[in-house]
């Protein structure tokens, strides 16, 4: 029972060779940054924890809660930067407190409703299974879903032609 997910097939826009690697042969890369990973793991967790608070309550997180949640939550990433300098550590710990305070800001001015966080789908396209997760979707006051996807790393995307992503179309089928 093959299955695939947008994280799967997305190098083989840019790489083709790369997704036979990964995909077809089995063969993966050494590692990827250990402590990227970990830092967006973390950021992930607490937005996620912040996102279920204010699914649950009605009422945004504020920054100092989710500030308090990073400085306490820290060892979990901590230990990815145990070969890396100081500085390396307490630049990506900080780097994360202007991403939680725009998560704050938004969260606290957003008149959407939390639908789901955490969303699991499975759906068939083309006779292939298709697996994901979206990490929180909004109903706004039109009564149109907003599929939201936390990032921490990276560059800013911009999405001009929105029926030629393939993320925001394999999500728009899951949600439908």
């Amino acid at each position: 029972d093959s299955k695939l997910s947008f994280s799967a097939i997305s190098p083989y826009e840019t790489c083709p060779k790369q997704f036979w690697y990964a995909q077809v042969l089995k063969v993966l890369p050494q590692s990827k940054d250990a402590t990227a990973l970990a830092k967006g793991t973390l950021y992930h967790s607490i937005v996620e924890d912040a996102t279920v608070f204010q699914k649950d309550n009605g009422k945004a997180a504020e920054l100092k809660t989710l500030q308090s949640d990073l400085a306490n939550r820290w060892p979990e990433a901590g230990r990815a930067y145990l070969k890396e300098p100081k500085e390396k550590e307490k630049q990506d710990k900080d780097s994360l407190n202007p991403a939680l305070k725009a998560f704050a800001e938004w969260t606290g001015t957003t008149k959407n409703k939390v639908v789901e966080t955490e969303f699991y789908f499975s759906t068939n396209i083309g006779g292939m299974k298709f697996t994901g997760k979206i990490d929180r979707i909004d109903m706004n006051s039109e009564g149109d879903f907003e599929i939201i996807d936390y990032k921490t790393g990276g560059k800013n995307k911009v999405i001009d032609k929105v029926n030629e992503s393939l993320q925001l179309n394999l999500y728009a089928i899951a949600v439908r």
